[in-house]
């Protein structure tokens, strides 16, 4: 015969089961956190808000659905009260923020404004200083994700960069870990020109950045190739991608730089003249020329200096043109049967070109030495 268990044990047991089912009953009735701000931009029809300052703040906490407190310590420091009055109407549309800053507006005296923060879903109330105080000394919460900048690849040093016969995707996949950057690419224009994820690559250096080594990589794997077969690699968007010629001269970009300061032209001021006297010293109607009579009688206007500095303008942007086609040659642009252009307007060089127009105008160092308009 089976003993009955002890009253203790049997109590003991009930109260684990009756606690695991409170828990479990407490997560299924449990509220998700509500996005206050999403509230706050909720738009009212009209609001009415009235009687002492905490019964306010619970009518506009219930008008939008969302939990407010009030930092009373705080607010007391600035003699607002529990029982302090407020009346607030508006009749027409508003939105639920700025009816809030309507109501502490009312309560508030004179040189200590009120103000209101977040905190875990609840808008807590308190006044303009505290609330100042409390986002100073708050520690701002680090992202552990890896940021995808692209400027790691430019700035990272790697001891050594040693690589034999190693395949290109794992390569890749090296620096991607090691920089915490992002990398795209695009294998199939690779496979175009014969090379695949298990081309080798052999790479032996020390004490460069990343950005030279993936120079020296793309180099090897261009070997023998023109400049629409090789291979190039760029940041775009904060990604390093990874591409070939023929893929990178599909579409146009277009760019501005400032160049005024290479476009302007000094005027061709003509000097000053000392005076000269053309009768004797007695003569009372002497004829002389004033120190500042300038260009008296040599024919040159103000119209000859104009065309003059147009001319000078036009020659600065002809060679600014000129130097910017060289560097990457003239089949990359419209008059040489590619895509690209070059046109001026006023003080601004605008640039048409596609991505690997504007990898060759980097690689040549020609386009850094304008200042891009963003």
């Amino acid at each position: 015969m089976t003993k009955p268990l002890p009253l203790a044990l049997c109590c003991l047991i009930a109260l684990t089961f009756s606690s695991a089912t409170a828990v479990k009953a407490a997560k299924k009735i449990s509220k998700p956190v509500p996005d206050v701000k999403k509230a706050l931009a909720t738009e009212l029809p009209k609001a009415v808000i009235g009687g002492t300052f905490s019964g306010a703040l619970e009518q506009f906490g219930t008008l939008i659905d969302i939990p407010v407190v009030a930092d009373w310590s705080g607010l007391a420091s600035a003699g607002v009260k529990r029982t302090t009055k407020v009346s607030v109407r508006v009749p027409k549309k508003i939105t639920a923020e700025k009816l809030l800053e309507l109501v502490l507006m009312r309560v508030a005296a004179k040189n200590k404004p009120l103000s209101w923060y977040v905190s875990n879903g609840v808008l807590v109330v308190s006044t303009q200083q505290r609330v100042l105080g409390r986002k100073a000394t708050r520690t701002p919460v680090r992202d552990p994700r890896p940021k995808t900048t692209g400027r790691k690849v430019s700035t990272t040093r790697f001891r050594e960069h040693t690589f034999k016969d190693e395949p290109l995707k794992n390569v890749i996949e090296f620096y991607r870990n090691t920089t915490g950057v992002n990398f795209h690419v695009n294998w199939k224009s690779l496979q175009n020109v014969g090379i695949d994820r298990e081309e080798p690559v052999t790479l032996v250096l020390k004490g460069v950045s990343v950005s030279r080594a993936l120079d020296m990589v793309t180099d090897q794997l261009s070997e023998g190739k023109d400049r629409f077969g090789s291979v190039y690699w760029m940041i775009n968007g904060g990604v390093v991608t990874i591409s070939t010629g023929h893929a990178l001269n599909t579409r146009t970009i277009v760019t501005m730089h400032d160049v005024g300061d290479l476009l302007f032209a000094v005027p061709n001021f003509k000097g000053p003249r000392l005076g000269r006297s053309t009768r004797g010293a007695g003569d009372q109607t002497s004829d002389q020329t004033g120190i500042f009579d300038v260009g008296a009688g040599d024919g040159v206007g103000d119209g000859m200096e104009k065309e003059d500095a147009a001319e000078t303008r036009n020659q600065a942007k002809s060679s600014l043109e000129k130097i910017i086609k060289d560097s990457i040659g003239e089949e990359m642009w419209i008059s040489g049967g590619g895509k690209g252009s070059v046109r001026f307007f006023r003080n601004k060089m605008i640039i048409s070109q596609t991505l690997l127009g504007y990898t060759l105008m980097n690689k040549a160092g020609v386009i850094n030495a304008f200042n891009q308009i963003r």
